[in-house]
This record gives C-alpha cells, structure tokens and sequence, in this order.
C-alpha cells in the first residue's frame, strides 16, 4: 500500500466523526431559537453552552490517535498518515464547528422562515417533506 491508499482509509474513518460536531453546534443553536432567542444571540449563546463538550470529544479523539504518530520503523512509516489525516481532520471539524457555523447561522438565519407556532421550517430540496414527516401522527 502505498501512501494515498493509506490516507484514504485514513479519510474513510474520519467521514463519519467529521460533521458530529458541526450537527451538535447547530442542534444547540436551532434550540435555542426555538426558545424565543434571536438569531444573533443564539448564533453566540449555542457554541459557548457545548463548547466544552466539543473540545473535549476532539481532544480524546486526538489522544486516541496520537500514539500512532510515535510508531518506530517501518510500522510507523506505514501507518503514521492514518492518525495525521485523522487529527487534523478532527482539530478542523471541531474548528468549523465552533467558529464557522455559527457565523454561517447568523448569515443565513435571516433567509429562514419561522412559522405562526414557532417551528423553524426547514429549507433545502428535502427540508419540507423531511418537516412533514417529523410532524406526521398516526390517528388511532
């Protein structure tokens, strides 16, 4: 194997954990929006309520894979881009989530339309049917 092949498996392990923080961060700021908070103080009020648990899944992330990168020989010449690729790959995501997303809500918030109950109603080519099908009750 060659070292492409390694940092592709190495981006295959982190797909999955990459957009966990992110989904936390905006989770937290929808919430409190529904909670009668304003965009703008959401935007700033969600990140700071789970920065630590954000920060704190990154570093044990981090830890996990750090000793990886300290494999002597040709062991750790093989395997040393897997844990590289995964803790930037995490430090970034954890980065994005903290620092991006809530700038990203606070832009785009304005173009997101509430209705008369208070439900945010969900833009996107699957947010009204995926909306719809949260809200759907079966009539016994």
């Amino acid at each position: 194997m060659d070292m492409n092949q390694i940092s592709l498996i190495a981006f295959i392990i982190v797909l999955g954990i990459l957009v966990d923080n992110s989904i936390v961060v905006n989770e937290n700021i929808e919430r409190r929006m529904l909670l009668g908070e304003k965009i703008s103080e959401a935007a700033v009020n969600g990140p700071k309520e789970v920065f630590s648990s954000v920060v704190t899944s990154t570093i044990i992330i981090v830890f996990t894979f750090l000793p990886l990168m300290f494999l002597s020989g040709a062991a750790g010449g093989f395997i040393r881009p897997l844990p590289a690729i995964i803790i930037s790959s995490i430090i970034a995501s954890a980065l994005v989530a903290l620092f991006l997303i809530p700038i990203y809500v606070q832009v785009i918030g304005t173009k997101r339309a509430f209705s008369e109950g208070g439900r945010i109603i969900r833009q996107g080519y699957l947010g009204k049917a995926l909306d719809s099908l949260a809200n759907y009750q079966i009539i016994s």
